[in-house]
Parts: C-alpha cells; structure tokens; sequence
C-alpha cells in the first residue's frame, strides 16, 4: 500500500469471525482469506481468494486506480435552434 499515495485506495480490513463480517462475507460468497475489489459506487470487481504475491497485487491496485477518461460532451450542431421556454 506504501506504492500508493493518500486517499488513491481506501481499503478495509475484516476479521471474518465477527458476525456482521460472516453476514458480509456470506453475500458475496466468499470465505476466509479473500480480497474482494469495490468500485466508488459499491460494485464488486473483482474477486481473489488465497495468498497473492506483492507484485500482482500491486498490478491489481495499480489497474484499479487508472480511471477511464471521461467522454467528450456532446455538442449541437450549429444549425439546431435553442430549446424550452424563451428568457428576456
């Protein structure tokens, strides 16, 4: 995590004994010694179970992070009249 700069990945650590956590743990299907990848809106992404290396997890939380670019705006075209209620 040290690769990372602060705030760039929230992550949660969870003792998978406690009963909210098995509850948690439970609807996603998964058991013991898992890392589970959330997007900012809640949705997995991705699963992986057991032990994984530095360096491919590293590559994981590295793709993570990368955002896609956001798409251009629209534009109208130049003939196209304005729309909705006249304003004076």
């Amino acid at each position: 995590m040290s690769e990372f700069g602060d705030g760039e990945i929230k992550y949660v650590v969870a003792n998978i004994r406690q009963s909210s956590v098995r509850a948690f743990a439970a609807k996603h299907g998964v058991a013991h010694v898992t890392l589970m990848i959330f997007d900012g809106d809640g949705e997995r992404k991705l699963t992986l179970r057991g032990q994984n290396s530095r360096a491919r997890l590293s590559a994981i939380f590295r793709r993570h992070t990368l955002k896609a670019p956001a798409p251009a705006p629209k534009q109208a075209p130049a003939e196209a009249e304005p729309s909705g209620p006249a304003t004076s």
